[in-house]
């Protein structure tokens, strides 16, 4: 499963002691550290888990989700990040990998999704809640074609 971090002002939750050896990681980020033993029947419960702590740190602008842990991929794991990369997404949110394995880099190519999830560590910034718009789109343009005239017919009542 996967746990929170980091919450605001350095708050953990209930249970959750803080490493002694770890430096705070930015103001504007939120630290998820991502549990290898999730699957498909746990990404509804991790979803909902995530929106709440992204509800509990309103000053989080990204999701910085630590995989390290994932030595040996699946499609289950990756299943379970890209629904978590929509959930940070639909509350405005940037999601970024954080610790990826060659294994797990090399999964995410296969399957496409290495830019989507930002293995590269590229950072994700966060977009307008409710944006459909997708980065780095245009809108497609076609040339009429030469030589093609439209006949009307006079008589035609559907104009």
């Amino acid at each position: 499963m996967g746990t929170c971090e980091e919450l605001a002002g350095g708050a953990q939750p209930a249970g959750t002691p803080r490493p002694a050896a770890t430096a705070a990681p930015p103001a504007d980020e939120l630290r998820w550290r991502f549990d290898p033993a999730a699957d498909r029947r746990a990404t509804g419960e991790l979803c909902k888990s995530l929106s709440a702590a992204l509800v509990a740190a309103p000053w989080a602008r990204t999701v910085v989700c630590d995989v390290t842990a994932v030595r040996t991929p699946t499609l289950a794991t990756v299943n379970v990040l890209a629904r978590l990369r929509l959930t940070a997404r639909r509350l405005g949110r940037g999601f970024q990998l954080d610790g990826v394995q060659p294994r797990l880099a090399l999964v995410l190519e296969l399957t496409g999704l290495a830019g989507v999830l930002d293995a590269d560590g590229a950072p994700a910034g966060p977009v307008a809640a409710g944006s459909a718009l997708q980065e780095g789109r245009e809108a497609e343009q076609r040339e009429q074609p030469v030589g093609v005239q439209e006949v009307v017919d006079p008589d035609d009542l559907s104009f």
